[in-house]
């Protein structure tokens, strides 16, 4: 009876390092490296700005000085290689807010370049209708390698 159960365990702790080194080829199958062009169109004054260095596993950030917020890109995606970059934006109190009073939107890695208004306001509650005052554009373009 002893020996069947060290032999059930020594199969269990086999399959748990099968499965274990699958999840993390699989992960890093994904991971991709990007960088990310930015021009920001505020009250007539444009910022540009390029960063180099932006990957899978942390988030990347810009920090504008044209106005007074923050831009986090995370990217993500799946064993298949499909991803998305989840692109949020906070400022003070009353920024900032995209399509709908939303915090934050998706981005398709694959489309180069990304129009996108940015809003100042509040956020959606509920079903309400939002309608929050323009305060720029963002241009985001997007170079993804795997």
């Amino acid at each position: 009876m002893g020996q069947s159960i060290t032999w059930t365990s020594r199969i269990l702790r086999s399959l748990f390092a099968a499965v274990l080194v699958a999840v993390v080829t699989n992960g890093c199958a994904g991971a991709a490296e990007y960088s990310v062009a930015y021009a920001l169109e505020v009250n007539g004054k444009t910022e540009t700005g390029k960063i180099e260095n932006c990957n899978s596993v942390d988030t990347c950030r810009i920090k504008f000085r044209t106005m007074d917020a923050t831009a986090d890109l995370t990217y993500f995606s799946n064993a298949s290689g499909a991803g998305e970059v989840l692109l949020s934006i906070w400022g003070d109190s009353a920024c900032c807010y995209f399509r709908d009073g939303n915090y934050s939107t998706s981005l398709d890695p694959n489309k180069r370049l990304h129009t996108l208004t940015i809003y100042a306001g509040h956020a959606r509650r509920g079903n309400e209708v939002v309608n929050n005052q323009k305060l720029g554009v963002l241009y985001i373009s997007l170079a993804v390698s795997r």
